[in-house]
């Protein structure tokens, strides 16, 4: 389940899908109209599987949750922004994502530093 739940969450990206980051809601009788929120998420999901497309994530229009980071593509997603970044290596140290673990931050000009408040490995 995810944490935002009230429960524990689980390491199996299956457990995620399907679950709307966006709500939509109606008032109590079902006529008024739809209202959407958007919960922040300040979470990070790591992925070393290669079926998980950070680019078709990050491109989709309906596609809603915490950012994400693929393993097998080198590649970060800011789902906030819709940016793809890669990730940071001996050869590419600027404008790129840099993460060891707990610890995630953009690394770049030095600014738009984001806190994660949670990182989720999905081995």
């Amino acid at each position: 389940m995810p944490s935002f739940a009230g429960k524990a969450h689980g390491d199996n990206s299956g457990s995620y899908c399907g679950y709307p980051a966006l709500r939509a809601y109606t008032d109590n009788q079902g006529n008024g109209p739809i209202y959407k929120r958007r919960a922040p998420d300040s979470r990070l999901i790591i992925s070393s599987e290669p079926s998980h497309n950070v680019t078709e994530l990050c491109e989709s229009e309906t596609s809603r949750g915490p950012d994400f980071v693929s393993l097998v593509e080198r590649l970060y997603c800011n789902m906030d922004t819709r940016e793809i970044k890669p990730l940071c290596s001996d050869d590419v140290d600027e404008d790129c994502f840099d993460f060891n673990g707990s610890q995630s931050r953009f690394d770049g000009d030095g600014n738009g530093g984001k806190e994660f408040t949670e990182v989720i490995n999905w081995d």
